[in-house]
């Protein structure tokens, strides 16, 4: 039975009574990564990879969904089929038409949304989902396994999609295919992605000093990775497995933060990290694929932590093909740290990674 409350946006946002619309706070879609509900039915979000699924049975039209905010490019998944979509900057929220192809009332569709460009570019609105008035819409099982990516353009998948000599935009990077989001496919995981690209752990891209207050330790916190806005709570998402790639920034020109500042600094945030996802967690730590971390290795060694590892993935682009903007991987380059990064976490993660 259709609650008062989707009958109410019905009419508002729609205006016709062949639709349901089932808003971004409905209870019926499941979200991976970080998502704001401040605003009620409407849902803010801005870092990279971000998704929202619903299960899509019974319908008899394509079903389509609201958005608005800057220009954003996204993966759109309807059973088998993939299709992509951009965005113009609006505040308005508007409608975009899922394509699924040929519409088949007794089958179920599983239907993903993903943000494939970085929180860089700014923020996002999703408003809900809008079907026929005969389909039945559920929420998905999330997967078992969750698992965070902490870092920067790498991370993002910055110009992954960029066939050299090119600088990343918003059309040829796509956080859907960067090695953060293959490596949790690869290991049937749920994820969410912090990352921006050129933040360092202690001096991000281009600072005139070896430390500042604009790297990663200070967007962490963030819902929509704002500086220093510390609103994220951490029990919405708890992890068994964070990855983290930083510390290439630090490095890339001067002044570069001394062993001891950055020591110091990656440190505290390894401390956070066991403070708000528990003693239990997981925490890879690698180098590469662009530069190796002065000490990285022996920073982590020096922990003396069971649960938390060192791995050196600064060789593995040995092609020009796994190549992309300016130097960064390619998808194909992506796929390769994914391989190795995803067959580390088997051997080394102790709990049961879903087959």
């Amino acid at each position: 039975m259709r609650s008062m409350y989707v009958a109410l946006f019905l009419v508002v946002l729609c205006g016709i009574e062949s639709k349901l619309i089932y808003p971004s706070d409905s209870g019926r879609v499941y979200y991976t990564g970080r998502v704001d509900f401040h605003e009620g039915n409407v849902a803010k979000f801005q870092w990279s990879g971000v998704s929202f699924s619903i299960n899509l049975k019974n319908a008899k039209q394509a079903p389509s969904f609201m958005m608005s905010g800057v220009v954003t490019n996204y993966d759109v998944q309807c059973g088998e089929k993939l299709t992509s979509f951009k965005t113009s900057q609006h505040w308005d929220l508007r409608n975009y038409t899922v394509n699924c192809g040929d519409i088949k009332p007794e089958q179920e569709y599983l239907i993903t949304i993903t943000k494939r460009t970085e929180a860089y570019y700014g923020e996002s609105r999703f408003g809900g989902f809008v079907v026929d008035e005969h389909a039945q819409v559920s929420k998905p099982e999330g997967r078992k396994l969750k698992m965070e990516f902490i870092g920067a353009s790498v991370t993002c998948g910055y110009g992954n999609l960029g066939t050299p000599p090119c600088e990343s935009n918003v059309d040829n990077e796509n956080a859907r295919l960067a090695y953060s989001s293959q490596t949790a496919r690869m290991l049937n995981a749920d994820h969410s992605i912090i990352c921006w690209s050129g933040m360092g752990m202690a001096r991000s891209y281009g600072d005139k000093f070896p430390v500042t207050e604009n790297s990663m330790p200070h967007h962490f916190n963030g819902t929509l990775g704002k500086l220093n806005s510390n609103d994220w709570d951490f029990k919405r998402f708890i992890p068994q497995i964070v990855v983290i790639n930083l510390g290439g920034n630090d490095y890339s020109s001067k002044p570069s933060p001394s062993f001891e500042q950055f020591s110091q600094i990656y440190n505290r945030f390894l401390d956070l990290i066991r403070r708000v996802y528990g003693q239990t967690v997981y925490i890879y730590n690698f180098d590469g694929p662009l530069n190796n971390v002065p000490r990285l290795a022996e920073i982590i060694a020096n922990r003396k932590e069971a649960r938390t590892f060192y791995l050196d993935l600064a060789h593995v682009l040995t092609e020009k093909a796994d190549r992309g903007c300016n130097s960064h991987p390619s998808v194909k380059g992506d796929y390769k740290m994914a391989v190795q990064l995803s067959e580390f976490i088997k051997k080394t993660f102790k709990s049961p990674v879903n087959k």
